[in-house]
């Protein structure tokens, strides 16, 4: 187990909370007695832009550190919008392509460090502004058209491919800013798709902060059978009306994390549960942060720092 014999899950860490230096990250890990990093750079450039020499210093690390890379965690169709392109011309669009050419890399990477899954996500919400927040709270996360699911699923076939190709799953995370935002809507899609190398990273604060009002019950149920990897922050709705929220260190917000860490012990879960701080305090040090939120994690756990 990650931290001591007994622990419920492994443990991963997202390496880009703690800033851009990949040895940094993993001397964090280590000490926090975590075996399992994610990443989608190395010392700030982008996995498919990162020089070959680059890889192989990360890969020495790695075994330096005895931390084993879990996911490659792209940002791949996570800012590209589909709804003004007809169906039948996605395959020819530039931004779809180019995003395409990243999982193709992360793929590649992936099994250059021994990952299993490459993160993806479900393209834009054209009402988007921003990062999403704020915007407007929507029960389950708002309307998810056929004409979408539709584009999104005939969009996702040759990254599918790609990913099969290379023995690797795709893990959708679901987002704010994107399609798949709330269980339900994850869910839709990946019965859409109905494909084995698509399976879900679920992100109960995500969910929370897209306007799902029931993110351990409902929320949770619609992905449980397709989850294959967690991510875990904490947050709080600072204005209804808006929207408005904020991110928070894990067990001080209002996702109900200690729910959510009970019904994946209840479903004897065996993927990983990955520290995704956020949280950023003003003239905070991000690292702290990561340390911070560990320790959130630990009290909700009951378990010994």
């Amino acid at each position: 187990m990650s931290v001591k014999d007994g622990f419920p899950f492994d443990l991963c860490l997202v390496a880009e909370e703690t800033g851009d230096d990949f040895e940094r990250s993993l001397s964090v890990a280590r000490s926090l007695r975590i075996k399992q990093i994610e990443f989608g750079s190395l010392w700030g450039q982008r996995i498919d832009r990162a020089p070959f020499g680059m890889l192989v210093k990360a890969e020495e690390l790695l075994k330096e550190f005895e931390v084993e890379a879990c996911v490659i965690a792209t940002e791949a169709f996570k800012s590209v919008l589909l709804g003004g392109i007809p169906l039948e011309n996605i395959g020819q669009d530039p931004h779809f392509l180019e995003h395409l050419d990243l999982v193709r890399a992360a793929v590649e990477g992936a099994r250059f460090f021994g990952a299993h899954m490459v993160r993806v996500f479900s393209f834009r919400r054209e009402v988007m502004s921003g990062l999403g927040n704020p915007s407007p709270l929507l029960i389950g996360g708002g309307e998810f058209p056929e004409e979408m699911v539709e584009k999104i699923t005939e969009a996702l076939k040759p990254a599918l491919k790609i990913a099969r190709d290379g023995g690797v799953v795709l893990a959708m995370e679901n987002v704010r800013s994107c399609w798949c935002n709330s269980g339900r809507n994850t869910s839709r899609l990946l019965d859409a798709v109905d494909s084995p190398w698509l399976k879900v990273i679920w992100d109960p604060a995500n969910a929370f902060v897209s306007g799902e009002d029931d993110v351990v019950g409902d929320g949770y149920e619609q992905v449980r059978s397709k989850v294959t990897h967690v991510h875990l922050k904490d947050a709080v709705v600072l204005d209804p009306a808006t929207g408005l929220t904020a991110w928070q260190r894990i067990g001080d917000g209002a996702v109900g994390l200690q729910e959510v860490l009970q019904s994946l012990k209840n479903d004897s879960y065996k993927g990983c549960v990955s520290i995704e701080t956020h949280w950023r305090p003003e003239k905070s040090d991000r690292e702290d942060n990561t340390r911070k939120t560990y320790e959130g994690l630990m009290e909700l756990l009951g378990q010994p720092m």
